[in-house]
């Protein structure tokens, strides 16, 4: 077997680091990271930090470890995020979402005149459900309880139909991502609110919606001419909302073979999107379907893991330095030090990796453990 990082010291010096972060905050609160951080850490905001945290912890199960005073201070500090429509809404990330001054204000103005990006609202209302998402799906992850119904946008299949329409699926990632959200607060609601309103008629518009975007070349949905890499990207995103159903996976031959053609990329998301994609293709194909090849991507993987891995204990979310800006937020200043989206995106690529190459000899590998984001 080929040399990797060694995933024990590594698991101990991260354990170290998120300690480093939450010193001398309150209880469930945590730094972004320990250099050039942006992201507040007192008042009821910035939820970023905590679900980042409590994922990277999780994943290397280092949570299970935590006093009950920060798990508790974790969950706390989530829920109070909740409001009476079920959104998840951060006050922080919504005022990030507006210019911050002249110059931003002038380049946003010209982008709409020519037709290009989305308006102010659209930017908040998009930005308040992928928080949601994660949010929700960080307290199911560890046991907790959503303190309401999540929001459902659309609540009859025409509506559905419109919903997904209103998307650009040429950009498939961005697309995907809301298509997955809207499964997940179906789901969501079903599985932990006891709420499944028409449950089974939206999931079923949602699959016709996506048969006639599925490209059976490619294995994966989406319009116009995305990049291969978009495409895996955009894959990822739906393939997250299936793995809340309990309902076969459609034929995923041609994407695992898509995913497994392309090269690492240099930033979390892009670098776990892959792996993620390849580990899911596994419930849509046979039994045994390149699995050579599956196993040389993981522990590939496990060796391109070590550039994102910072002297601190960390992980950055670039090879060159932690992530900037989240969702329009600007978060850091880049420094070559680990932050916590960075940290959340590669144990799940630990994480995953390990599960791809399912082998009992590597040491402790059992401490890590896939989540459903």
């Amino acid at each position: 077997m080929r040399d990797f990082m060694d995933i024990v010291e590594c698991r101990s010096r991260l354990k170290n680091w998120l300690d480093a972060l939450s010193d001398g905050l309150q209880p469930g609160r945590f730094r972004f990271c320990l250099g050039g951080s942006f992201v507040p850490t007192n008042g009821k905001e910035a939820l970023v930090s905590t679900c980042y945290a409590m994922k990277a912890a999780w994943q290397s199960t280092i949570w299970d470890e935590w006093p009950k005073e920060r798990k508790d201070g974790c969950i706390h500090f989530i829920q109070s995020f909740q409001n009476e429509s079920g959104f998840f809404f951060d006050p922080w990330l919504d005022r990030q979402s507006s210019p911050s001054n002249w110059i931003e204000f002038v380049k946003f103005v010209c982008q709409r005149a020519l037709g290009r990006g989305l308006s102010i609202r659209e930017l908040k209302i998009r930005n308040v459900r992928a928080e949601t998402r994660q949010s929700a799906a960080s307290l199911l992850m560890i046991g907790a309880q959503l303190k309401t119904s999540l929001p459902l946008e659309a609540t009859t299949p025409s509506e559905v139909r419109s919903y997904l329409e209103q998307f650009d699926w040429s950009q498939p990632w961005a697309a995907g991502s809301h298509l997955s959200h809207l499964i997940f607060f179906i789901a969501a609601n079903k599985l932990f609110v006891n709420n499944a309103v028409k449950f089974e008629e939206l999931i079923d518009e949602i699959e016709y919606f996506l048969l006639s975007i599925w490209n059976a070349e490619h294995g994966a949905w989406f319009n116009g001419r995305p990049s291969d890499q978009m495409k895996i990207n955009g894959a990822m995103k739906i393939l997250t909302g299936f793995q809340w159903l309990d309902r076969s996976y459609p034929d995923c031959r041609k994407l695992m073979d898509l995913a497994l053609s392309l090269s690492f990329e240099s930033d979390g998301c892009g670098f776990v999107n892959r792996l993620f994609v390849v580990h899911e293709a596994q419930k849509g194909v046979p039994l045994g379907y390149r699995d050579l090849d599956v196993h040389d991507l993981a522990l590939k993987a496990l060796e391109e893991i070590e550039k994102f891995f910072r002297m601190d204990g960390g992980f950055s979310f670039y090879v060159h330095g932690a992530q900037t800006h989240y969702y329009g937020a600007h978060v850091s200043d880049g420094r070559l030090v680990g932050d916590l989206h960075g940290a959340a995106m590669i144990t799940w690529g630990i994480a995953l990796s390990l599960a791809l190459l399912g082998e009992s000899d590597i040491t402790d590998a059992n401490q890590w453990r896939v989540h459903r984001p």
